[in-house]
């Protein structure tokens, strides 16, 4: 998904000159599109008004302090709530009682979740006006959490607002298109697309052709870890789902499962740049990733980011397994280097059929950017449409995984492109990595001048990474995407230019590909 600078600099220009025309028609659209829904007016009991004054006071210390979590969107008139494109999904498929009360409930717990990393990252003095301590504030909000839910699940009247409430705003915008003149500046971007893409197709064919000279490359896979067969199910089928049909796995069946496939990495390293490893997160973030010596990566020591997460594909619901690596940065290649800045996240995700199969492996980089897809052979890729928009890019088609084997990723140095995927047993001369929750990047501890310990986020409020901008931002703005290039938080990675599309679109598999083994289901 990333435009040649060249193509773009020739379009700047022009883009500029006719952006002051339509400036004031993009403005008055966009306010129409992001009218807010009308307040709704709720008969509550004395507990549960008690419970949305407190819960809005928290919000209030929340705003006030920067601290604000952006992964789940909240919910206008729903305090106590989160949404995420996941959930919202099902939103028009609640036709029984037992469907809302599984839909509130994981509702209830995405705000939970969301919340508690606020309350962790909120300094003691906020939590102080708020509560006893951050135990006792995370204790009621759990607790306000529960007794509102229970109240909406019972009236009716509730259910419908909070269904017409269910949506995810996309990551793109319309004033940026608008002032950028978007209909004809994507036809130039959408050249640079396809000349990406033809470079890592002939990236890929080199890899294929002549294996790369190894003194280069850095072999990297999972530490040794206890047995977890105890905990990954032998029969995934035989998993319980809820009345969605999500399924319902223990913290430790996933964490079991995400060391179980977690993939060889095969690093390209040329210098510091090329080495990831646990992210620092000190209190000044901004201006130690801006200013500091120091890198924000401890590559002494190797760490992968994991996260779990569920998609859709029809009816059914599919696990998905997400690893980022964190990079110090992708250095500048010459003055002018646009792409270049510090911190380079790159993700590589496993979809799971429910028979526990993987039918599609994709990748991008934490910034959105480069979005590759690998499916299967029994995983077909829909033909693209007709109309100017990018579509799923396809590299190349999975490898079989043999007996002992893992799938491994080659990353190409500096810009730590995906130049290569292939299937290989674990080398014992690779490097060893550990798996890091990827919650841990959203309340890192350190001690703060006084000596007293604070946490903090990667991320900021808006979902943005401070200090990894990238000066591509300053050109790729009329395809709407806010700071093209800087690393984001989970549920703001757009990954097309030309169209629309979101890494963690419910959909996205459906959209693109036909499951021949789901085709039934």
């Amino acid at each position: 998904m990333q435009p040649s600078l060249d193509m773009c600099r020739l379009t700047a220009f022009k883009l500029v000159a006719s952006a002051l025309v339509v400036l004031l028609t993009g403005c008055a659209t966009l306010q129409q599109r992001a009218s807010p829904s009308p307040p709704a007016t709720f008969d509550r009991s004395a507990d549960e008004q008690s419970c949305i004054d407190w819960l809005a006071s928290l919000d209030a210390a929340i705003a006030e302090t920067g601290v604000g979590d952006a992964e789940a969107v909240r919910l206008p008139d729903f305090l106590h709530l989160r949404m995420n494109r996941f959930l919202a999904s099902f939103r028009d498929e609640l036709d029984s009682q037992q469907k809302w009360a599984a839909w509130l409930q994981r509702l209830t717990q995405l705000g939970a979740q969301r919340r508690g990393v606020e309350i962790a990252n909120l300094p003691a003095a906020a939590v102080t006006r708020l509560a006893a301590d951050r135990t006792a504030a995370l204790s009621r909000m759990r607790a306000c959490g529960e007794l509102l839910a229970s109240a909406d699940l019972a009236s009716p009247a509730r259910l419908a607002i909070l269904r017409s409430r269910a949506m995810v705003p996309d990551s793109y915008s319309f004033l940026q298109r608008a002032v950028g003149i978007y209909p004809l500046a994507k036809i130039p971007f959408l050249s640079g697309v396809r000349a990406w893409q033809s470079n890592t197709l002939d990236a890929f064919a080199r890899m294929r052709a002549a294996p790369p000279q190894r003194d280069r490359w850095q072999d990297y896979a999972i530490a040794q870890i206890e047995d977890t067969s105890q905990h990954a199910s032998s029969n995934p089928q035989s998993i319980p789902r809820d009345a969605l049909g999500i399924p319902l796995m223990s913290a430790k069946a996933l964490d079991a499962l995400s060391q179980l496939h977690a993939p060889i990495f095969n690093v390209e390293t040329t210098g510091a740049a090329d080495k990831f490893g646990r992210l620092n997160a000190p209190p000044h973030l901004k201006n130690y990733l801006q200013n500091s010596p120091e890198m924000p990566v401890d590559i002494a020591s190797p760490a992968i980011y994991v996260r779990q997460d569920f998609t859709r594909y029809g009816k059914a619901t599919l696990l998905q397994l997400t690893y980022t690596l964190w990079f110090p940065e992708r250095p500048a290649d010459h003055l002018l280097d646009l792409l270049s800045g510090r911190l380079d996240g790159v993700m590589v995700r496993l979809t799971f059929a429910p028979n526990g199969e993987i039918v599609l492996v994709d990748s991008a980089h934490a910034c959105g950017c480069y979005h590759l897809f690998f499916p299967v052979a029994e995983t077909i890729a829909r033909p693209a449409p007709t109309t100017l928009e990018e579509w799923a890019f396809v590299p190349d088609k999975l490898p079989q995984i043999e007996i002992g084997q893992r799938f491994r990723v080659w990353l190409a140095s500096r810009t730590h492109y995906l130049v290569w995927l292939d299937a290989a047993p674990p080398s014992p001369l690779a490097r060893r990595f550990s798996l890091a929750a990827n919650e841990a990047l959203l309340s890192a501890g350190q001690a703060d001048v006084g000596g007293a310990m604070t946490t903090h986020s990667l991320y900021q409020p808006n979902g943005l990474v401070a200090g990894s901008d990238r000066g591509e931002r300053f050109l790729f703005w009329p395809m709407g995407i806010a700071s093209a290039g800087q690393m984001r938080q989970w549920g703001h990675h757009a990954t097309a230019f030309v169209g629309r599309r979101h890494f963690d679109d419910a959909h996205l598999i459906e959209k693109y590909f036909e499951i021949k083994s789901l085709q039934a289901k």
